[in-house]
């Protein structure tokens, strides 16, 4: 890649709910205009519309990397609002995997406290196909320490207080005691773990916030402690100055307020003006800031291309599943016409049309699917959930029929099969 270019990897679109105005496609857009050779999109705690982003990431020529920033907690139970921020970045499918079931587990209901979150103990777990960086000020790793010193003064307090003669709700004291004490024991034994596990400290640019820069100046302390590259993340949330005044202005309709977002330059930018950023900024020298740019084209290098399968894939609840459906045919074929369901008449022309269809299902893969889905109707019969005569094409088939998938007659009304399945398809049946 470019070295006198960089990836933005650090990125919010309008998916970021209510804390951007912009759409992915015109992040890419604007990509492709200054010659950035990948994007990765991480919006807050989600993973929505990935498929899209990447297949128009394709269409647009520039790499795409499948990323989140994701909530952390130091526990599940009790629910704290600690709700720390980290980005997680797929290095090859088996990560992107892995983040798309992390991102899952977060919106249970245990794990759901104001955001969706994964505990610190599941961050730690997390394998090394995926990309772990520290994010912005709301980092572990900008706020452990001061929730430590906060914890530290609290416990001595609590424990004064207990001691206190006449004391009348010593149970509840009692308990925020055991609570903070082990909060706090889990802060501290968690944070050094922390601090090894990411893979890329990250440091932005931002000119007029002393808290950004002090940061800075620690994370660059702590990445030659720990052997840890310096990553450069914008924490870009707008396009631009015209949508970073839409975005101000949905957040103030919606009452959201952040009290230092004066101090933040969160527009997309280019190579150049986020070298210049870092330059006024003055927290870190030309060589680390520099170093810090080019690892961004470092980390994005590291990870492999993202290949989409495309391939048609129907559920497969039988070993045999043509052998099946031919028998389950035939017996509820018989079955129907037994009953006077078929009409004797229309039988021969069934069975002529059960055969081609079978073919057809055959070539495209399609048995297993009709199957499930009598097994899915059937049941719901049995269970008296209702279920609608047919839906769309799908009226067309004489197996769907015979199985019990609809309730409307092919042959008695005319329906045609083909614009349900045939060879030529190229979408899965509805």
């Amino acid at each position: 890649m470019n070295e006198n270019n960089y990836v933005v990897y650090h990125l919010h679109s309008d998916l970021s709910l209510l804390d951007s105005t912009t759409k992915f496609e015109d992040y890419i857009k604007k990509a492709v205009e200054l010659g950035q050779k990948a994007i990765c999109f991480t919006e807050h705690g989600n993973i929505m519309k990935w498929v899209d982003k990447k297949e128009k990431c394709d269409r647009a020529g520039i790499k795409y990397l499948h990323g989140c920033e994701v909530y952390l907690t130091a526990q599940l139970s009790p629910k704290v609002r600690d709700n720390y921020h980290t980005v997680l970045i797929a290095k090859n499918m088996e990560g992107l995997k892995e983040i798309n079931k992390l991102i899952s587990i977060s919106n249970e209901e245990d794990h759901f406290y104001f955001k969706p979150r994964i505990s610190f103990d599941e961050f730690l777990n997390i394998s090394p196909n995926v990309i772990k960086i520290s994010a912005c000020l709301a980092s572990p790793l900008a706020r452990i320490e001061e929730d430590i010193k906060v914890l530290s003064q609290k416990v001595p307090l609590l424990k004064k207080e207990l001691e206190a003669e006449g004391l009348q709700d010593k149970e509840i004291l009692s308990k925020t005691l055991q609570e903070s004490e082990d909060r706090l024991s889990k802060l501290e034994t968690s944070y050094p773990k922390l601090l090894m596990h990411y893979d890329y400290y990250e440091v932005q640019p931002h000119i007029n916030s002393p808290e950004q820069m002090n940061y800075n100046k620690k994370l660059y302390e702590l990445s030659k402690k720990y052997h840890k590259p310096l990553i450069a993340g914008t924490d870009t949330h707008s396009l631009n100055q015209y949508k970073a005044e839409c975005r101000s202005i949905l957040q103030l309709a919606k009452g959201i307020e952040f009290s230092n977002e004066d101090q933040f330059d969160l527009t997309y930018k280019s190579y150049d003006e986020l070298v210049e950023m870092f330059k006024k900024q003055g927290a870190l020298s030309s060589n680390v800031y520099l170093e810090a740019i080019k690892n961004t084209n470092i980390m994005a290098d590291s990870c492999e291309e993202i290949v989409l399968d495309k391939e048609f894939k129907y559920p497969k609840v039988y070993e045999d599943d043509i052998y099946t459906l031919r028998h389950r045919l035939w017996d509820m074929l018989k079955d129907k016409v037994a009953k006077g369901i078929i009409p004797k008449e229309q039988e021969a022309q069934f069975i002529e049309n059960i055969k081609n269809e079978l073919e057809v299902f055959k070539k495209i893969n399609m048995c297993g699917f009709m199957l499930f889905m009598s097994d899915l109707i059937i049941w719901c019969h049995e269970n008296n959930i209702p279920t609608g005569p047919a839906r769309g094409s799908c009226g067309g088939s004489c197996i769907a029929y015979v199985l019990d998938i609809i309730d409307l007659n092919p042959i008695q009304w005319k329906t045609v099969f083909s614009r349900f399945a045939n060879e030529s398809r190229k979408e899965i049946g509805d």
